[in-house]
């Protein structure tokens, strides 16, 4: 099922994919050395948490808790002074049952499969994709709140959901945007795309490479002109 009109779709990538060479972020979880239980601890502290305050404890983190067996060898309470900044006061909790997960169900290795990620403590259908995209290249869509808008401005896509970021109608359409695109970097570009130009409150229009695709910015347009 093709949600997405092909041309703009395939032309709102190749754009993406260009703006990325300048516009992308360099984040500490992105590092290409990073390993997998690297990227799902950041994805973890990434949850419902500005990656600006997520960039105070990740690497104090993962010098603290550097593989699952120290992590799950550590005390709830040692756990959450390293990232009580980041609130979820069950995350700490959340963080040493998965460490423990890992160790007795997976050897101490990240699965690689999103029906056994999904069944570690406190990860759902974006942490398990962000997971099997960023740590092993797997061409799989990332739909958070973010991602919803870009979708809704460029496309005019709407869902049904009270919560659209769990519409599977639009996971889909994310897809069709990464779709034959390196993942990672599609991934990561859309989202940066998202954080820094296509934000929430007065977004970037003006300078936006996607304005004369967006109908976000060609209804703005025609209302100004009225």
């Amino acid at each position: 099922m093709i949600l997405l009109p092909g041309p703009k779709a395939r032309e709102f990538q190749r754009r993406l994919l260009h703006w990325d060479v300048r516009g992308k972020r360099s984040l500490p979880w992105r590092q290409h050395s990073r390993t997998a239980y690297e990227v799902l601890i950041a994805e973890l502290l990434l949850r419902k948490t500005g990656m600006v305050t997520v960039r105070r404890v990740y690497d104090e983190f993962l010098a603290r808790f550097p593989s699952p067996d120290e992590l799950a060898r550590a005390e709830i309470a040692e756990i959450g002074a390293v990232i009580g900044v980041l609130g979820l006061a069950d995350r700490a909790r959340l963080l040493k049952a998965m460490a423990h997960q890992l160790i007795e169900i997976h050897s101490g290795q990240v699965p690689r499969s999103k029906a056994e990620l999904k069944k570690l403590a406190g990860v759902g259908d974006y942490t398990a994709h962000a997971v099997l995209c960023f740590a092993y290249g797997k061409s799989l869509p990332l739909v958070d709140s973010n991602v919803v808008r870009v979708l809704q401005r460029v496309f005019s896509f709407k869902s049904s959901k009270r919560r659209p970021h769990t519409d599977p109608v639009l996971w889909q359409a994310s897809y069709e945007v990464i779709a034959g695109a390196p993942p990672v970097r599609a991934n990561q570009a859309l989202l940066d795309f998202a954080g820094t130009v296509c934000v929430h409150r007065n977004p970037k229009c003006d300078s936006c490479p996607m304005r004369d695709l967006c109908d976000y910015f060609q209804a703005r347009g025609d209302q100004s002109r009225a």
